[in-house]
Formats: structure tokens, sequence, C-alpha cells
């Protein structure tokens, strides 16, 4: 099974004339601390120019995002050298955070709307970039091949919506000071469509983090998410942490993820 190669940061760093400062807490690709050499401090990561002016509409809304001071490829990998926000990622995830969460994610609502910006993909019929990949959830168990198999009969290839939609929203790509959250980050693949996509990630983490909080949004989703809308996001995301969960982690997380991704099927 094929694995994603970590960011080897501090050479990365080095090339561009950046002082390495240190690995940044979570993630699984790998960011870093770095420092200009006037002094200021920034975040390295994977990426590309493609979100620039999806965060540039992030800030106009209110959100709490960083702005791009440099884009390159260096070794054959895209990166980005962004500001650095305020506050970490939080330790203890509760009900005021996921609170916050849900309310910033509101201020994504029509934020695309009558822009050129493509449409979220959800890759439910053929493998994402790197993630997503069919190949490895269908030869992993019948269960796999089931879910790929409910995921194809939704018959949609991208997620309706004019929305800005983060890929990847969940509390590990969240800063925060006290209570109070201070930054939304890894904006990587964001696009456009319906942003509760969000929520459906942020309910699947919790079943990892906090699982009594789960059961509470899964209640709201099933209340205030339109089914057809629902059963989309919920595919995508079984297929992508069943998938990630086959390739980088254990017998353990996969469990877990086919699992949660089951209970979508009475939705």
């Amino acid at each position: 099974m094929t694995r994603v190669t970590r960011l080897p940061a501090e050479r990365i760093a080095a090339r561009l004339g950046l002082t390495y400062e240190g690995p940044c807490a979570g993630g699984e690709v790998g960011a870093a601390y770095v420092r200009h050499p006037d002094g200021r401090a920034a975040v390295l990561t994977e990426g590309t120019a493609a979100a620039a002016p999806l965060l540039a509409t992030a800030r106009a809304a209110g959100l709490p995002v960083a702005d791009y001071q440099l884009v390159t490829e260096v070794e054959g990998r895209n990166v980005v050298v962004q500001s650095r926000l305020p506050g970490s990622p939080p330790t203890i995830v509760g009900p005021a955070l996921v609170d916050q969460m849900i309310t910033l994610n509101e201020r994504c609502a029509g934020l695309l709307t009558g822009t050129a910006y493509p449409q979220f993909p959800l890759y439910l019929r053929e493998s994402g970039p790197g993630f997503c990949l069919h190949e490895t959830v269908a030869a992993h168990s019948p269960r796999g091949a089931a879910l790929l198999a409910w995921a194809g009969s939704l018959g949609a290839g991208e997620l309706p919506g004019d929305d800005l939609v983060h890929a990847d929203y969940h509390p590990g790509n969240v800063l925060a000071t006290g209570d109070r959250i201070t930054g939304i980050v890894d904006w990587d693949n964001a696009g456009r469509g319906d942003r509760r996509l969000g929520l459906v990630t942020l309910r699947y983490d919790l079943e990892l983090r906090t699982p009594a909080l789960a059961a509470g949004l899964d209640a709201r989703l099933r209340a205030a998410v339109p089914p057809e809308v629902l059963r989309l996001c919920w595919a995508h995301m079984g297929i992508r942490l069943v998938d990630w969960a086959i390739r980088h982690h254990g017998p353990a997380d996969v469990e877990r993820w086919l699992t949660v991704a089951e209970s979508g099927y009475d939705i």
C-alpha cells in the first residue's frame, strides 16, 4: 500500500533561506514553524497557490485564516510559507469548542456564489489524488467493497452548493487560545460546495477524540442537513478515512471508520 511521505520541512526551510524552529503539533504530512531572515514568524506546509484567493474570501468574511507569503516548488514538492497565527491546536475538545467550530463554519455560507471555482470533488466513484483511494478500500474486505458500492450508488461526482468548503475541518486544524478559536489552518484542497461537509468531517473526528459529543452532532446533522447532502458528505469521509487508516494506521482504526461510515447507510 502506498503511504504518503512526510514533508522534509527542515531541509526545505534551509533551501528557502528560512530558520527552522520545529514541527507543528499534529498533522500527518508535516508542517513546521519557521522564521524569515527579517524575524517574521511563519509556517511551512505543503500546498499550492490555488487556495490563496479562497483565503482572502474567508478573511473578508471574518474567518481567522493565514495569508500566503510564498508559494513555490522545492525538491518536487509544492510548498507554502504562510503567516503564523496565534494559538495552538486544542488539547481538550469540549462542547464550547465544537459550538465555535459550527458557528465559524456557518460564515462560509454562500461565499462563492457567482464565482467560477470548481465544485468540490467527492471521489465516490473513482480514486482521489493521493487520498480516497478505491483500490485500497476494495481490496481490504467485503465491508470496504460494500462501502464503495453504497457511495457509488449515490450518483454524484461533486458536492453541490456555493459555500466555501474546508476539505479537512477538524480540531487538529484549528488553533485556540484558552477557549477561543484564533485560527483555522490547512485550506489546501478547499473548494465550492456545501459547507456542511466540514461538520461531517468534524463528526467523524469526534468519534476518535470525544465520542460523547459525536452522538450529539449526529442528531444536529440529521435534523439540519438534507438527507441527500448528508449522504454524499458521509460517504466521502468514509472512503477517505478508511483508505487512510488502511495505509497509515492499524486494524482498530480501520474498524472504527468502517463502523462510522456504515452508520450512514440509513440516512
